[in-house]
This record gives structure tokens, C-alpha cells and sequence, in this order.
């Protein structure tokens, strides 16, 4: 079969390789002209399927693909030094019948993604640069430790109800109120709270150490100005605007609002047949961290924006607040869309 295939003229010809990847393995499958001429396992690394490539299939374009997922996007950047296309395909979007979802192997996964690449139909999701994934995994490190600090003091709540100790628990936990728990703690003898407590302190710290990190991020260049702009927007603050810079990148390459609201998950799903026309929650498909955050900053918005109040009113008086936060959210988004493009700060109207 090599030999057969080594002879072959691939000059000008475009071969497609769909990768499965894993943690301690790939599999490869290479489709060219419709037919699959190979599927074989390899060692994660892009140089040993680059030398494969360039080995036996000589003078041809390479297109390969793979799954978005925990690997992130170094694999296209490797592929993407060695002058091979290479591009990240959502999940979702990888067709499948009900055989290949009932047995479900990595050989049938990667011939899907082959195939796939080779539809000229399928759209891969946008890489976002090298630089930007970094600032991105700053925002969303900050948020992970926020996250787990609340976590911790909800389970020293618990702890504190279900042993039904005497202790006062305001909304806002103080320097004076964490002291306050130390001294029960020590007086006590409660190791399980001591514990936590210890754990509260370390996360408080990173926590700060992370907000101050992210303000300096929010300082530099390339979002000063932006940032600018967002904050100038009722309910946007700094963690808002800087979750939405980083997740989204440039707002340009959204031709419509539709577009960025889809691509943030602010669409409804639909089910239209004829003439029934079923519309129904938001999608779950979109970006979650940006979607949390906008739907949290339009809770902000009711509160201290009149035009945005008297509109939410008016939307609750036929739906319910969930809802109509939702319809709040898309016009947050079109806020956010025309001071980027705009480049300039938001104007309140009365």
C-alpha cells in the first residue's frame, strides 16, 4: 500500500487529516479525493505527523483539523510554524448519526473531522493570538479564585449552621468578623473551622493579588482605552469590561449584533417548521464566562440607568424578570458593540 502511494503525484493536490487528539496519543486519519486512504495512531506531537505528511505524500497542501478542547490552540500555532493549515473545529458542529454516537471510537472521530475539513461548508472557530490567550487566561484565573473564595465562606456558613454555633454571620465578611472566627476557633479547639479559615486567607490573598494584576493588565495599550469606553456604560465595570475584551477580541469581525449576541449565547433557539414558529430559552451554545457576566451587568444597568429601568418594566409586565433581564443583556451588548466600533465613551440619554 506505501509503495503504491509513494508513487502517486500529490503536487497540487489537497490532502485532508483529521486528528482525534488525546493526552498520550493522536489518531490520524487522511482522506484524498473522497476516499480514506489511511488511519493510523501516532505520539501527540505535531513535527512526527508533519514528517509523515512530507514523507509520503510529497508536494501536497495539507489541511489538518482537530477537535477545540482541553489542548487549547498550540497544536495550529506548531502546525501553523511548519506551513501546515491547521484549524480548530467546535465539537458541536462535527456531524453525527446514531451509529457513530451509540459506538463511538477515535477511528470514527477522526475520519468524521477529515471529512469535515474537506466540506467546504464547514467553518472553523476563530484562533485568537498568542498574546491575547494570555491576558484571557489572566481574567479567567481571577475569576476561578473569586469563585472558590465564595466557595469557602459558604461552606464555613454550613459549618457554622450545622453545628449551631453562636456566631453572627453578616453579608459582608470583615477583617473584625474573620478575627472573630479565628477566636472561636483557637478558644474551641475546632480544628475543622481553623482549617477552613486558613484556606480563606490564602484565597484572599490571591484573590487581591490577582484583581491587582488584572488592573494593570487593564492599563496597558492595548485596552486602556477600551476599557475606557465600556466603564462609561451603566453596570460595565472593570472585571466586566476586561472578561469581555479578552473573550471576545476584536468586535470587527462580528458583522452584525446578531452575530456577537449568537456568539456570545443571547439568542433564543428555535423550532420552525412550516407555519409553526417555536421559539424557546437562550441557546446554551455561546460563550458562558462572557454571557454570566453581561446578564450580571444588566441586573446592574436596571438600577441605575432610567431608559433601561422604564424599558425592563415595561418587559415584565408580559414575561417574566429572567426573561426580560435577557432582552436587557442583547441591548447591553449593542451599548458595548457601538462604543468599540464608535471609539468613543457611551453617552447617557435621559
Amino acid at each position: 500500500m506505501k509503495t503504491q502511494v509513494n508513487q502517486i503525484d500529490f503536487r497540487g493536490q489537497i490532502i485532508y487529516v483529521g486528528i482525534d487528539v488525546h493526552k498520550n496519543s493522536w489518531k490520524v486519519a487522511i482522506l484524498w479525493r473522497g476516499e480514506l486512504i489511511k488511519v493510523f495512531s501516532q505520539l501527540p506531537e505535531p513535527q512526527i505527523l508533519a514528517r509523515h505528511l512530507k514523507k509520503h505524500y510529497p508536494g501536497a497542501q495539507f489541511h489538518c483539523g482537530y477537535e477545540a478542547g482541553f489542548c487549547g490552540f498550540w497544536i495550529q500555532e506548531q502546525f501553523a510554524s511548519l506551513g501546515i493549515n491547521c484549524e480548530v473545529l467546535h465539537a458541536a458542529d462535527i456531524p453525527t448519526n446514531d451509529k457513530e454516537r451509540r459506538q463511538k471510537t477515535d477511528a470514527r472521530d477522526c475520519r468524521k473531522i477529515a471529512g469535515c475539513l474537506a466540506n467546504p461548508l464547514t467553518q472553523s472557530i476563530h484562533i485568537p493570538s498568542k498574546q491575547l490567550q494570555h491576558d484571557r487566561s489572566v481574567v479567567r484565573a481571577r475569576t476561578k479564585i473569586s469563585r472558590d473564595h465564595t466557595r469557602v465562606r459558604n461552606r464555613i456558613n454550613s459549618h457554622i449552621h450545622f453545628y449551631g454555633l453562636p456566631l453572627e454571620m453578616p453579608a459582608y465578611w470583615s477583617r473584625r468578623h474573620v478575627d472573630s472566627l479565628w477566636q472561636w476557633a483557637e478558644q474551641e479547639g475546632d480544628t475543622a473551622l481553623a482549617l477552613m479559615l486558613e484556606e480563606l486567607e490564602l484565597l484572599r490573598s490571591l484573590n487581591t493579588k490577582a484583581l491587582r494584576q488584572l488592573r494593570l493588565l487593564a492599563k496597558q495599550e492595548a485596552y486602556i482605552r477600551f476599557v475606557k469606553h465600556l466603564t462609561s456604560i451603566p453596570g460595565m465595570g472593570l472585571v466586566h469590561s476586561m472578561c469581555f475584551l479578552t473573550e471576545i477580541g476584536d468586535v470587527r469581525r462580528f458583522k452584525t449584533l446578531d452575530q456577537l449576541c449568537s456568539m456570545i449565547g443571547l439568542i433564543p433557539t428555535t423550532n420552525a417548521s412550516g407555519e409553526k414558529q417555536g421559539v424557546g430559552r437562550i441557546t446554551k451554545r455561546g460563550k458562558a464566562r462572557v454571557k454570566n457576566v453581561i446578564i450580571e451587568a444588566a441586573w446592574v444597568a436596571v438600577r441605575c440607568d432610567q431608559q433601561l429601568a422604564r424599558t425592563f418594566e415595561h418587559l415584565c409586565q408580559r414575561m417574566k424578570k429572567n426573561q426580560a433581564i435577557i432582552r436587557i443583556a442583547k441591548k447591553l451588548v449593542n451599548r458595548i458593540r457601538t462604543v468599540l466600533l464608535q471609539d468613543r465613551p457611551y453617552v447617557h440619554m435621559v
